[in-house]
């Protein structure tokens, strides 16, 4: 729209100029009419190739703000998931320190059953021996009242 004002205006211009020496000078030789139209002819080509100029201009201007607003949707979604990464991130960080606490906790029990199945490892000792000691006790005592039964 702009590029057809200034062609427009350009060749108002042009015509007003020519109109203008057109009737201020009544009796124009033919050379000069000639030179006048050889004029007229090189403001419309300049007109003409500002205007194409101007729309190329346009359609450069209407291409990078298209990119300009694809590149905006994708900084958007870049954000967007930024955001869900951090976010994603934060709850990673609370799960690992959730699992080190388990972790501990686990330690700690399995330390806790070790010293438990030590414990009852030499409890158990103690009661085999307890076990032979009455059992030969017994045998002992069996074998006193074999003996005993055998003299009389």
């Amino acid at each position: 729209m702009c590029g057809q004002d200034v062609k427009s205006f350009l060749r108002r211009i042009s015509i007003g100029s020519l109109l203008f020496l057109a009737l201020s000078l009544p009796s124009l030789s033919a050379d000069a009419l000639s030179e006048l139209q050889a004029i007229l002819t090189s403001y419309e080509q300049t007109t003409e190739s500002l205007s194409n100029r101007l729309s190329s201009y346009e359609q450069t201007y209407n291409q990078l703000s298209i990119s300009i607003g694809s590149m905006t949707t994708s900084l958007q979604s870049l954000e967007n998931n930024s955001a869900i990464q951090k976010t994603l991130l934060d709850n990673q960080k609370s799960s690992l320190t959730e699992l080190e606490t388990i972790s501990k906790d686990s330690e700690k029990q399995i330390v806790s059953l070790q010293t438990g199945y030590k414990s009852m490892e030499r409890d158990l000792k103690i009661f085999k021996n307890i076990a032979i000691g009455t059992g030969s006790l017994a045998l002992l005592s069996i074998l006193l009242n074999v003996i005993m039964i055998l003299s009389t």
